[in-house]
């Protein structure tokens, strides 16, 4: 089948120390090229008036993937477009998926 489910971890390394958890929607209309529709639960860690806060907040990201097969592993560019309650961001970045067949 071209449609696939499964879980997301994002991890965005910065002065804000974001992750994101989602269930993941996948559609694969030609080999090793994936479109991806991720709902899920964004995690920020802010400075407070009391040290370091988390905050929790919906979250959607939209993802394009080019894979290649790395042993175990598939590996390759991504292309996303996330959207959550703290704004919006554009990343380019490595996709790492490890296959359940």
């Amino acid at each position: 089948s071209p449609f696939g489910l499964g879980l997301g971890v994002e991890f965005i390394v910065d002065e804000h120390k974001h992750q994101t958890y989602s269930v993941v929607g996948q559609w694969t209309p030609i080999p090793a090229w994936h479109f991806i529709v991720a709902p899920g639960v964004s995690l920020e860690e802010e400075e407070g008036p009391f040290g370091d806060e988390r905050e929790m907040g919906l979250a959607v990201h939209f993802e394009v993937v080019r894979e290649f097969a790395l042993g175990r592993l598939d590996i390759g560019p991504s292309f996303e477009y996330a959207l959550d309650s703290h704004g919006q961001h554009i990343a380019v970045g490595v996709h790492v998926g490890i296959p359940f067949e």
